[in-house]
């Protein structure tokens, strides 16, 4: 992957890569472990992607019919031909307005319908899952020591280099490796003719950034477990005590790999059932209150209703209908 020749990758990329190796393997009698990286990755590779088998690499699609630059007019669009899926989006969050449009464009077909069909989709492999998890405080601590290990390691002489390469490009800190976390971060540290103590603060500053945007990452990781976990039964594994791990992981995990090798019952020490996905209808709310101000779900909603912002604005309205 060259971001200097654009290259881009994408889930319905990595599934296509993925199955290729993974029936290779199975061929040879060889288990494939799938460790770590993007859980939206992952679940695009056990699940059937309807959205992948038709839509392919959006990359390589050719661009849709511009109606204007301006993100309102691309919403208001997806409003005129999918008005499920615009209610669930805001104006301002282009680039899933974009996909939406160019699924509609290439498919013919409705985002909205095709992500209603997705929900219903089986597991395509005889899958065991193993979630190593950790309390929150010691996974932030962990998390924290480990940007630190990165910096010790010399990623602050790898991003100079990076940064050199690709400084007669445009960077779009919303596209490809550019968005990556641990490198946005560190712009301002490379700015040419800068004095050693900017260079110092801008290095700090970078460091807190990428870890506070790291266990922001790990938070959204999360999320996409508990998605899964709706679809398919884990196996969780406390690992926030080192001491206790060869007992309480490596012991019981060794004796349900085997399990599941030999295809006997699971045993279900570590089992989280898989949640019957709630049926909540989801919407799109406007506060008359807050001149019109679009709020999406109701726990934004809720949210919203108690802020200090519509609380004003609630008072500022009581108070001139008083003088009214």
């Amino acid at each position: 992957m060259n971001p200097l020749q654009g290259s881009q990758f994408s889930s319905h990329k990595f599934s296509q890569l993925s199955e290729e190796l993974i029936s290779s393997m199975d061929s040879r009698r060889i288990l494939p472990v799938i460790v770590g990286g993007t859980h939206h990755y992952v679940e695009s590779l056990l699940y059937f992607d309807q959205q992948g088998d038709s839509v392919g690499n959006l990359e390589e699609k050719k661009e849709i019919e511009e109606v204007d630059n301006s993100s309102q007019l691309k919403y208001e669009r997806l409003k005129e031909l999918d008005p499920q899926m615009a209610s669930k989006l805001h104006p301002n969050q282009l680039r899933k307005v974009e996909r939406s449009l160019q699924i509609l464009e290439k498919t013919g077909r409705k985002h909205s319908e095709m992500i209603q069909e997705q929900k219903d989709n089986e597991c395509k492999y005889d899958a065991l899952i193993i979630w190593v998890d950790s309390d929150k405080e010691t996974l932030n601590n962990r998390l924290d020591k480990r940007v630190d290990e990165m910096i010790d390691r010399g990623l602050m002489d790898e991003l100079s280099k990076f940064y050199k390469e690709t400084e007669k490009i445009s960077r779009d800190f919303t596209k490809g490796i550019f968005q990556s976390i641990g490198c946005k971060e560190f712009e301002k540290c490379f700015i040419e003719g800068q004095k050693e103590s900017e260079y110092s603060n801008h290095t700090r500053e970078g460091i807190d950034s990428l870890k506070r945007h790291t266990r922001r990452y790990a938070k959204i990781q999360r999320k996409w477990i508990d998605r899964i976990g709706k679809r398919i039964s884990l196996f969780r594994f406390d690992t926030s005590n080192p001491v206790e791990y060869e007992e309480k992981v490596l012991k019981p995990a060794r004796k349900l790999l085997e399990a599941f090798l030999k295809g006997e019952k699971l045993p279900n020490e570590h089992l989280i059932e898989k949640k019957e996905e709630e049926r909540k209808e989801w919407k799109k709310y406007i506060c008359e209150v807050c001149n019109g101000k679009e709020v999406n779900g109701s726990s934004e909603w809720d949210a919203h209703l108690k802020s200090k912002a519509h609380k004003h604005f609630q008072k500022k309205r009581k108070t001139n209908h008083t003088q009214d």
